[in-house]
Order: C-alpha cells, then structure tokens, then sequence
C-alpha cells in the first residue's frame, strides 16, 4: 500500500451571480497513509492544467518522503497522454482500471464523493 497512489476527477456545481458553472478538482490519495492531495479548481480541465497538477502532487509526494510505484486511475479522457509519460519518467506505473468499474477504484472514488 506505500507503494500505490490513486487519483480520481470530481466535479462540483458552482452558483454565482453569473450563472452556474462546473468546478473541477483532481484529487491523489498515497494509500498507505491515507493522505490526501485536492489540486486547485478549475472550470475548464484541459491537458495543461491536469499536467500541472500531475507536477504539485509529485512534489506532494516527494514533500511525504513517498516514491510511488503505481498510480491507479480511471480512463477519464480529460488525462492527456503526457499524463502517463510524466509518470513514466518518475518511475511510477500507471494503472488504468477496467471500463465500468468504478469500484476497481474505490479509495479515490470514495474521496471524492465525500468531497462532493
């Protein structure tokens, strides 16, 4: 379990005066400590934004003293294919779980409902 970090996408509406919209967080938990990392939010989730969070929650990790061997996530299309070379290069396997599977993903998925 220190070896394995998973990381799962939620979404929450937001009410303002302009409108509704949907805010999104890219949330990493490190299982063996439970620790959570919650990324900045955004209103539009594109490649460079999920690589950037990809980067803060490296440094998160390397804050912990955790060198991850896996990341587990879902196949979401929002993380861009430099997601899992920028992995690579740290060392750390990706594992994409199974199409509808949601519970092959269960610690990160739980976090964000708890969130949401």
């Amino acid at each position: 379990m220190d070896s394995i970090v998973a990381c799962d996408f939620f979404a929450k509406r937001v009410y303002t005066l302009r409108g509704v919209f949907t805010a999104y967080m890219l949330v990493f938990i490190h299982l063996g400590t439970r620790k959570v990392y919650c990324s900045s939010s955004t209103y539009h989730p594109d490649g460079d934004w999920v690589m950037q969070q990809a980067r803060n929650a490296n440094m998160w990790l390397d804050d912990m003293g955790v060198k991850p061997r896996f990341l587990i996530h879902d196949r979401d299309r929002k993380f861009p294919d430099e997601f899992k070379a920028f992995w690579k290069s740290e060392g750390v396997r990706c594992i994409r779980i199974p199409f509808k599977a949601p519970r092959a993903n269960d610690y990160a998925s739980c976090c964000t409902s708890l969130a949401a």
